[in-house]
């Protein structure tokens, strides 16, 4: 019985490991093509006006490729060192309580886009900046002073916003990965709470 549970436990954790590969290498794709795309663009371009569309595009081309799988590896490494911070600190920020989601966010705050944690706890929600920042702080919403949550876009085009009102006027805006998600577990979090 005990060589069959561990098992089971070594093929848990294979496949966990393998959709863990699955999501870096797709996040390490995406951060690469997006980057390399653009700065292909921004060294292309003002390159193939100064010497010629052929040697300028092709030159853009090859260094927006580079630097796309460079930035793209570093994002990748940043996010799992942050991931593993993110698991240390969790209990701490948390003090305990029962989790319902948590994950890494961006909180704007006097125009830093401050990145750190993000818990969605029984009755408040706590970001937690990370040291990384030069505007460090926590922020706790409690859901009876929460009076609309909505997705947005961030800078007006990317579609990973979260604006969240409280009855203050304050509006507190973040950037999540899932935000739809995000928005309708904050929702029912809100309306269990409301209702007991």
């Amino acid at each position: 019985m005990i060589k069959k549970n561990w098992i089971q436990s070594d093929i848990i954790n294979q496949y966990r490991k393998s959709e863990k590969m699955k999501d870096y290498l797709i996040n390490f794709l995406r951060v690469s093509i997006l980057y390399g795309t653009v700065m292909g663009l921004l060294i292309g371009v003002p390159a193939a006006i100064f010497a010629g569309i052929d040697t300028g595009l092709k030159g853009g081309i090859i260094f927006g490729t580079i630097m796309g799988m460079l930035f793209g590896l570093y994002a990748c490494v940043f996010a799992e060192f942050q991931s593993r911070n993110f698991e240390k600190t969790t209990s701490q920020i948390t003090g305990g309580r029962n989790v319902l989601k948590k994950g890494p966010a961006n909180h704007f705050m006097n125009g830093e886009s401050v990145g750190g944690y993000l818990f969605l706890l029984d009755e408040i929600i706590i970001f937690k900046s990370h040291n990384v920042n030069i505007n460090k702080h926590q922020i706790i919403l409690p859901y009876k002073k929460i009076v609309d949550i909505k997705p947005s876009l961030t800078l007006g085009l990317v579609p990973n916003g979260m604006k969240i009102t409280t009855s203050g006027g304050e509006v507190e805006q973040f950037v999540v990965n899932g935000r739809k998600d995000w928005v309708r577990k904050i929702e029912n979090a809100r309306a269990s709470y409301i209702d007991s």
